[in-house]
């Protein structure tokens, strides 16, 4: 999109199915989600309504932070201006910092979306998803070139819905992963490296830390210091 117009902003607008249309506005944020006001709102990856039965209408962004919920209509606000969200790259300098910008959000812009449908766990899932993008392949990856290591690594699976949002390994061989149940309800799940695994049950909206050292695992339920 080429936008140029002063002092005024862009939306999406996407109707809705009839049978969300009396639904609650609902919209996501780190490790949350929750019910948002008749307003315009801040979310992160998604803002959707959600019917009595649980399921979600959704319009999933990667990178686009506000919006609305309004007359059977949902609305993004496309503004990409903020220039203090930028990311460091070394010493090179992003941003002066020595002057007002007014006209930041003037400019060529490229937005992508993804319309989506399902419980919670399925809308936070695809919406995980759209936003990773893919990585780059390193010439020579870990274990050289004969690529040892990696042929031996270990399998990671995670069974029941919960999202498996950070995979760290260590140095020493271990490893640290955290999964978040984004459910109002607990959640069983089964975490596996290999042959190791671990069950447990997440409550609502936890993040669960799980330390993997020499075939076993620690586990620490919302403890985020790990």
């Amino acid at each position: 999109m080429e936008f140029a117009e002063k002092n005024k902003l862009v939306r999406l607008k996407l109707p809705v199915p009839k049978s969300f249309a009396n639904g609650k506005a609902v919209g996501d944020g780190p490790f949350v989600w929750e019910e948002k006001p008749d307003c315009e709102v801040s979310f992160q990856k998604w803002l959707g309504l959600q019917k009595k039965n649980g399921q979600i209408f959704a319009i999933a962004n990667d990178g686009t932070y506000a919006g609305k919920v309004e007359n059977g209509y949902l609305y993004l606000t496309l503004l990409r201006g903020s220039g203090y969200c930028f990311h460091p790259i070394g010493p090179r300098r992003l941003y002066p910092h020595d002057r007002y910008l007014p006209r930041i959000d003037c400019g060529r812009y490229t937005y992508n979306f993804r319309i989506c449908k399902g419980s919670v766990y399925e809308v936070n899932a695809i919406a995980e998803a759209f936003n990773q993008l893919p990585y780059a392949v390193n010439v020579f990856p870990t274990g050289g070139e004969s690529g040892e290591k990696i042929a031996n690594a270990p399998r990671i699976s995670v069974e029941g819905e919960m999202q498996l949002s950070t995979v760290k390994s260590r140095e020493d061989g271990s490893a640290v992963l955290r999964v978040y149940n984004p459910a109002r309800g607990a959640v069983a799940f089964k975490v596996n490296i290999g042959n190791a695994c671990v069950e447990q049950t997440a409550g609502a909206g936890e993040v669960v830390s799980l330390v993997y050292e020499k075939g076993v695992f620690s586990v620490y339920h919302d403890e985020m210091s790990v």
